[in-house]
This record gives structure tokens, sequence and C-alpha cells, in this order.
């Protein structure tokens, strides 16, 4: 319970201001007083964030669910500034905007130095799994976009990583699913139905800009040196750097393009060693990237190949790779790589 200390702590303030979190948060509850083997009784309850600092909520007026998450100047100073960067007016309704959007922002009553804010409750991108070629290709095109639109306006994450690419999956989960873990219903008692990304295609973000750094100069010099937290004897420009987490989130932790494995996705090779190469003079900047990116998709989105599952071929996966080409046709064609 020391995780969620923070959350029981300001329920009734965020309550007070239409939030309303879990029923184990509220002082009627008795939550704290049920031994372990009681509270397995309460699936709904029972699981929580390993994140400390971040709690689902339901938004009173409209029941939207939402994602609250503590900030803390100490501890991070310039996440909010950043965050609501992203999020105003000029900037929040742009299509390229892929920066998780702030709703609202709370003064916790209890800590000058803590605020709370909301954002619409997303879920890791890589569940459910990438059923087709096309699914990979638009959410790969989607962070590619999130990420050089961030750089446009000259902020370099700085901490890219699977955690921190997101995806929103009501539409993907149409019957809901737990807060915690999607693949459950939202009582926490079965497992979740949803549709596959080629009937939703889901809109993918980034989040988290706790180590984000924003530049106020047109141009970054090439001279630029921030400390590298992964090797304290050197120092990177952090933009490069973006380029190349992005590539190995991509490359290793979804394995999108694992070459023994994924044989529709080969193509994309050539962009993948550019952005991973060790030098960073070398790898290209998120504009160039993305441009790349266009160049290698647009010859290739036939709705047949869109339609290639993503895994391996061999013969007795024929069967589902034939249902894969068949199924959803009119979803597939609904992806165009001429907007790009």
């Amino acid at each position: 319970m020391v995780l969620e200390g923070y959350w029981f702590q300001h329920q009734p303030f965020l309550e007070q201001s239409g939030y309303l979190l879990r029923s184990k948060f509220r002082p009627d509850s008795q939550w704290l007083e049920l031994s372990e083997k009681e509270r397995r009784n309460h699936p709904a309850d029972d699981p929580i964030h390993h994140n400390p600092f971040i709690m689902d909520a339901t938004r009173a007026h409209d029941g939207k669910p939402v994602m609250l998450k503590s900030l803390s100047t100490k501890r991070s100073p310039k996440e909010l500034e950043i965050a609501l960067f992203f999020s105003a007016p000029e900037r929040k309704d742009d299509p390229q905007n892929h920066c998780v959007p702030v709703w609202d922002v709370l003064q916790s009553p209890f800590d000058p130095k803590s605020q709370i804010i909301v954002m619409p409750r997303l879920y890791p991108m890589d569940q459910p799994r990438f059923d087709a070629v096309g699914e990979a290709i638009d959410a790969i095109r989607q962070t590619f976009e999130g990420l050089e639109y961030m750089h446009r306006h000259h902020v370099a994450h700085r901490d890219i990583s699977i955690l921190n690419m997101m995806m929103d999956a009501r539409e993907l989960y149409p019957h809901g699913h737990h807060p915690v873990h999607a693949w459950a219903t939202p009582s926490h008692t079965r497992i979740s139905k949803h549709l596959t990304r080629t009937h939703i295609w889901p809109r993918y973000y980034i989040i988290d800009f706790d180590l984000s750094q924003r530049f106020d100069n047109d141009s970054i010099p090439a001279s630029l040196t921030v400390p590298n937290r992964h090797n304290r004897r050197g120092f990177f420009n952090p933009f490069p750097a973006d380029v190349y987490a992005l590539a190995f989130v991509l490359t290793d932790d979804l394995a999108l393009v694992t070459w023994n494995y994924y044989p529709p996705l080969h193509f994309l090779r050539p962009l993948w060693d550019r952005m991973l190469q060790k030098d960073a003079e070398l790898r290209p900047t998120m504009a160039e990237a993305l441009e790349q990116l266009c160049l290698l998709c647009t010859p290739r989105p036939s709705s047949w190949h869109l339609r290639l599952p993503v895994y391996s071929y061999n013969m007795p996966q024929r069967y589902r790779q034939v249902m894969h080409m068949l199924r959803d046709d009119r979803h597939c064609l609904t992806i165009s790589f001429q907007t790009w």
C-alpha cells in the first residue's frame, strides 16, 4: 500500500475536482484493513500500477477514462512545462503532434511543489500484438512523425523506450478493459476481447517528458553536449540519441523487423542501418528518417502487401497467411502513404 499512499491521501481532493478513483480508495472502503486473501476477492481493485506516480481515474461529468500523474518540480522541473507546450491550443490539434495531451492540471493541497496532470488513458503500443504489415507500418509511421514533431520544435525527448510509446486502445477494446491490465475485462475476471488494429487504426502517442529538454535557438550547434546518463565518461547530442533510441525500440524491443522472423518488413532495413549508426554524425535527422520511410513505403502500399502477416513464413502458417490477405479488405485500403 506504500506505492498507493499518495492516491489514498488525495482521493477526497480528486473527487471534489471531478475525478473518481477506483472504489478501494474511498474512505469507507476499508481496503487498508483487508488481508491479502480478502483483497483477492476484489479483482477489479487489487491490481496496482508499478509506477507509483500514475493512477487511473474516471472523469465524473462524462465518464471518460483518464490517467493521472503526479509531478514534482523537485523531481522533474521541466516535465510540466514541456507537456503543456505541446498541449497549447495552437499545437494540440496538429495531426503530426503525437505527444500525449494534458487535459487538466491540479495543484496538490498537501505539497506546493506537486501537481497532478490529467491525460487520456493510454495503453502500451505493443499489446495486443501486430497482426498485419499495414498495422506495423502505421505504428512506425506515427512514432516517427511524433518524434520528428518534437525535434522540429527543438525538444529532445531523451528517454525514448517501449514504456514511453503508447496507444489509444479505447476502440480496440469495444467492451472495455481493466486500467492496469488491458488483456482483462474491467472486472478483471475474464480475458478482454479486442478487435484488430486493421479495424481501428489506433493513434499512437509519446509520453513521459521528465528527462526532455527544450532548446530556444532555431538551430542546435553541432558542438552541443548533454551528459549521457548511460555513459558518465562521455557526452552526446540528444537529437541523434533520440534517433538511435527510436530505431532500437522498434527493432529490438518490439522486434518488428528482426530479419529472421519478419520478411515482409525487410525492406525497411536500410533505414534502420542508418539510424543505428554508432557514429551519431552519420545518423539521419528525424525529418530525414521520416522522409526515407515514406520513400521506402511509397512503392509498396498495395492492399495485398498490407494484409501480409507480420510473423515468419512457414508451411503450418500458410492457412493463416491466406486468411490475413482475405480478411478486412476494406479496412486495409484506408491506409494512405500519399498523405505523408
